[in-house]
């Protein structure tokens, strides 16, 4: 899952990126990419002769489809397939809170 708003883009549990501060496609787009490989690395191995394959679930919110325009060629030159959501609220879902019990 991939979570992209106006300042930040969140790629499954790896530290968000911020964006929209004056960085570069490119480097955005690397960015981007070397989060989504970190998140498939996180899966362990795939059984003898066969491989992963992410298929990239992407939630818009407000703000943020311009930053989804800056990044979705690389996930095309990458042949890297995905399914698009524009959300009205924020994205990325908050931290659970951890209960404490005495």
């Amino acid at each position: 899952m991939i979570y992209i708003e106006a300042r930040r883009i969140c790629v499954g549990g790896q530290p968000p990126i911020s964006c929209g501060r004056g960085e570069s496609s490119e480097r955005l787009s690397f960015a981007v990419l070397r989060a989504i490989d970190r998140e498939a690395r996180s899966w362990g191995r795939p059984r003898e002769n066969f491989y992963w394959v992410p298929n990239l679930k992407i939630a818009i919110s407000p703000g943020g489809n311009l930053q989804y325009e800056r990044i979705q060629p690389a996930f095309q030159r990458h042949g890297l397939s995905s399914t698009v959501d524009f959300r009205l609220e924020l994205s990325r879902p908050a931290p659970m809170p951890s209960l404490v019990t005495e």
